[in-house]
């Protein structure tokens, strides 16, 4: 695994986590909430190099707002 790839792989925990504290489920809930939406393949991964600069509250904002379009309930 590069160096790149566990940076993202580091990223997509965090943001997992972070999104399982806010939405007060488990961090598997929230990661299937995402996967359900297509957010972590579609967006965080691909979006790597621009989310990782910018805070967690607008992250989390982005993937609600991906989930919710997606029709997942948060």
């Amino acid at each position: 695994m590069s160096e790149r790839d566990a940076d993202v792989l580091a990223y997509v925990v965090w943001v997992i986590n972070k999104a399982a504290q806010a939405w007060e489920i488990l961090p598997a809930e929230a990661y299937a909430r995402m996967q359900r939406a297509n957010i972590v393949d579609g967006y965080l991964i691909p979006c790597f190099d621009v989310l990782h600069s910018m805070g967690e509250q607008t992250v989390l904002e982005d993937v609600e707002l991906i989930a919710r379009r997606e029709g997942v309930e948060l």
